[in-house]
């Protein structure tokens, strides 16, 4: 909102100061401010760091752990279901479709939704995207800039 209202050095400024994680895993969380504080950094003049910064968000994600109950029921309840998964999983076709672009992915290597077996969270942020994110028209330019 500060960079919509002409203010680039506040929100700079406010974006740095957010805590976008890591996770305890070390990888980016809060993807949209770092893709914001992307496009902020290269308005302001800060090229290199803007590229860092899109480095980062684009390292690959891994997919979240599995879940393990601590409860001994339900732990063999989630083992059981899992043997009959894997039962499944010999007999059934394993190959997805990309919603957007029509590509065969495998199922379970999917990556995050939407991405066409991406897990880089860069690849989620274009310039149309953040546009319809409802991003100010001047940092959706300044984003679409950073990224030609």
């Amino acid at each position: 909102a500060q960079y919509g209202a002409g203010m680039p050095g506040g929100s700079l400024e406010t974006l740095q100061q957010l805590d976008k994680g890591p996770n305890p895993d070390g990888f980016p969380q809060f993807w949209e401010a770092r893709a914001a504080q992307v496009a902020v950094l290269y308005g302001s003049g800060f090229k290199g760091k803007a590229e860092l910064e899109w480095q980062g968000l684009c390292a690959p994600h891994p997919p979240p752990p599995p879940s393990v109950p601590q409860n001994k029921v339900k732990l063999a309840v989630n083992r059981a279901a899992q043997a009959f998964l894997d039962v499944e999983g010999l007999v059934t076709d394993n190959s997805c479709e990309d919603y957007d672009s029509g590509t065969q992915i495998p199922c379970d290597a999917a990556g995050i939704p939407g991405l066409g077996g991406s897990s880089s969270p860069c690849v989620l942020y274009t310039r149309e995207e953040v546009k319809k994110r409802l991003w100010p028209a001047n940092l959706v330019e300044t984003f679409g800039a950073f990224l030609e």
